[in-house]
């Protein structure tokens, strides 16, 4: 979602340094930027506190939205603007929605974001358009793997119905016990129906897509005991989502908004709901059919591969066409050019200025934040320096790099095929 962006801005002959979270306050001291551009600003303290430090050096900030298919709730509306962010203050000069449904349903409760929320649809969907499908056959080589029939599942982070997880009360405040225990036995279900589903097709590879907050194993996605089977392949940050689904035939899901990602490649997509889809949330369940046990399930994929087809998919055609403006605004492929005009715009008001210097209460902040970055791995023994040491350590920039030159090489002979010159690209706007 963030890439797509800064390859663009490149493209507009733009400088743009990347980097990590824990090392943001180091970064913007020593590039001294116009603006700084952030994925949230409301997803994690150290992203509510990066956003503050830059602009109390009077650095321009421009957040995007990282879950922005909010529901049309009082409470779901509030945690999805503030988040972490309890003083309800919108310290950046432009958060970018996904929508302009969400941007609504925030206004009607927050209008005086009227001048802060923009709109530029979800940048991250457009990869679905700019990016060529994966071959099968080369993907599944890399982990041993050779099967012609290939089901992707898409899981859900059942973590958060769990005491153990830190966004168990913020997810469970609007709950009940009933309804929180009804997720906890959907959690248990979905994995023994799978685990029934995957042994009825030997010869049907299952791909496991992790969710990427997901650090508690098997009982997290609800796939436990899954990793025995010769036909399953468990992936989490290995892959990227695009790919999983690309080389899958169907993608199967509990909850996520990933199904939209699948419509725009043009795979069929379907539910595992257990106890049936009437609980708290998102749009995105209406667009697919759900199965309920393994029976409908098993039943459901033989017919799949006898015809190409999933019973009651095809009538909910209208439903995903009006989900798809729902959740992501544009599906033109666009929507990551519309978020760079907006820093465009707001660079071309930036003007020229002296990045303010720290106070010493600010100086003696870093300085321990420095320190703790470098004694946390020799303190791991301790679970506060492990959490923070695998914070550290999952960045790598390397593949930061690696990953941005090969999606800048498909995204610029992306615009060159479509005739896509600076000043055309120019005049996409959102809202």
């Amino acid at each position: 979602m963030v890439s797509l962006v800064c390859n663009y801005l490149r493209f507009c002959g733009y400088k743009v340094v990347e980097g990590h979270i824990l090392s943001g306050r180091r970064l913007l001291n020593k590039y001294k930027p116009k603006v700084l551009f952030i994925s949230s600003s409301i997803g994690a303290m150290q992203k509510l506190n990066i956003v503050k430090y830059a602009k109390s050096k009077d650095i321009k900030v421009v957040s995007l939205t990282s879950e922005g298919n909010f529901k049309d709730d009082s409470k779901s509306i509030e945690q999805f603007v503030w988040g972490w962010n309890k003083d309800k203050t919108m310290h950046e000069d432009c958060t970018i929605y996904w929508t302009e449904r969400t941007r609504n349903l925030a206004l009607g409760k927050y209008p005086f974001l009227s001048d802060k929320i923009k709109v530029s649809g979800a940048t991250g969907f457009d990869i679905y358009k700019i990016k060529p499908p994966v071959n099968k056959r080369t993907f599944l080589k890399k982990y041993n793997k050779d099967y012609s029939k290939v089901i992707g599942v898409g899981c859900w982070d059942f973590n958060v119905v769990y005491e153990y997880d830190h966004r168990f009360t913020a997810f469970t405040k609007n709950l009940t016990r009933q309804q929180i225990d009804r997720f906890r036995k959907d959690g248990a279900d979905f994995n023994s129906i799978l685990i029934e589903v995957i042994k009825a097709f030997p010869d049907v590879l299952f791909l496991l897509k992790e969710h990427p907050l997901n650090v508690y194993g098997g009982l997290g996605s609800a796939i436990q005991n899954t990793d025995k089977f010769d036909n399953v392949l468990i992936l989490k940050d290995e892959e990227a989502i695009y790919d999983c689904i690309s080389v899958s035939d169907f993608w199967l899901t509990y909850e996520s908004t990933t199904a939209v990602e699948a419509w725009l490649m043009d795979k069929k997509t379907a539910l595992l709901n257990p106890s049936g889809t009437d609980f708290p949330r998102a749009n995105v369940y209406t667009g697919s059919p759900n199965y309920q046990n393994k029976e409908q399930l098993i039943n459901a994929i033989s017919i799949f591969y006898t015809d190409r087809d999933l019973p009651g998919y095809h009538k909910l055609e209208h439903e995903r066409k009006r989900i798809i403006v729902d959740t992501i605004q544009w599906d033109d492929g666009h929507n990551h050019v519309r978020a760079g005009n907006i820093i465009i715009d707001i660079l071309g008001n930036a003007g020229d200025f002296d990045i303010k210097k720290d106070s010493l209460g600010v100086l003696y902040k870093r300085l321990k934040l420095a320190i703790l970055k470098k004694i946390a791995p020799t303190l791991r023994f301790i679970p506060f320096f492990e959490n923070y040491t695998k914070m550290i350590r999952r960045f790598d920039y390397k593949e930061l790099y690696k990953v941005t030159k090969e999606l800048e090489k498909i995204q610029f002979e992306y615009y060159s095929k479509n005739h896509l010159t600076k000043e055309k690209l120019g005049s996409y706007r959102g809202t």
